[in-house]
């Protein structure tokens, strides 16, 4: 058996990249689970979601039928519940053995008593705005225009999700949630982030028996070469 694991899809999202997720459910091999690491529906769009992205979501209630798939929990979707018709195994973390945890990265998220009330305040902002452009942007757009924030956000998440890799055993760990596509050394222990499919690169991680692969789905384009926001990947720091 192998598997895939894609994170932060925000369907719902007028950023959501859902016709590259249309293909790129599409060319997944017959033999291949599907792990959804976190925010696959985008918090503001829980009941409805926008018509052109409805065939998205349909296609992947289908595929839940052919193949195994798994919907990690993330701070977005963490209330959801998807349709009955869909197959679906709804679950907060998956692991490969001691090869491999998976989980989105919000738990993993401890700010320094300093920059937590900017964040917060980034937050309230950003709710505000969403709730008037129909959640337009999200959270980790919005703190990349705080360069510092951002950057202490991404660190702090492969810091202690890499943490907690070690404490329990595990040789790697896989999140989403900062929406910043990294495949680093973090103490030892190997950090995986990948990313979102509101930008790009779009990104999968590939998991055999053997061999664990991140892959760009769709690399970033020339036009968002010189922007801070849009990371060459691997991104090392």
């Amino acid at each position: 058996m192998q598997a895939f694991i894609i994170s932060d899809l925000h369907l719902g999202n007028r950023h959501c990249r859902h016709r590259e997720f249309v293909r790129f459910l599409e060319q997944l091999p017959d033999d291949a689970a599907l792990i959804l690491n976190g925010d696959t529906i985008d918090y503001w769009h829980q009941d409805r979601l926008p018509k052109e992205q409805q065939d998205a979501f349909r296609m992947l209630v289908e595929a839940s039928h052919r193949r195994p798939i798994v919907w990690l929990r993330g701070n977005n979707d963490r209330t959801y519940s998807p349709p009955k018709e869909g197959r679906f195994e709804m679950r907060s973390s998956y692991e490969f053995g001691r090869r491999l945890y998976v989980a989105h990265g919000n738990r993993f998220e401890s700010i320094m008593p300093a920059l937590r009330p900017l964040l917060n305040a980034i937050r309230a902002l950003h709710h505000i705005y969403a709730q008037m452009s129909g959640g337009a942007r999200d959270v980790a757009a919005a703190a990349k225009r705080i360069p510092r924030v951002y950057s202490v956000l991404t660190r702090t998440v492969a810091r202690n999700a890499a943490r907690f890799a070690r404490r329990h055993g595990y040789a790697a760990v896989a999140c989403g949630h900062t929406h910043f596509p990294e495949d680093r050394i973090v103490d030892g222990i190997r950090y995986i982030n990948t990313g979102a499919w509101t930008e790009l690169p779009l990104l999968s991680l590939h998991v055999t028996e053997t061999e664990i692969t991140c892959r760009e789905i769709a690399p970033r384009d020339d036009r968002a070469a010189d922007r801070e926001d849009v990371p060459a990947f691997p991104a090392k720091r």
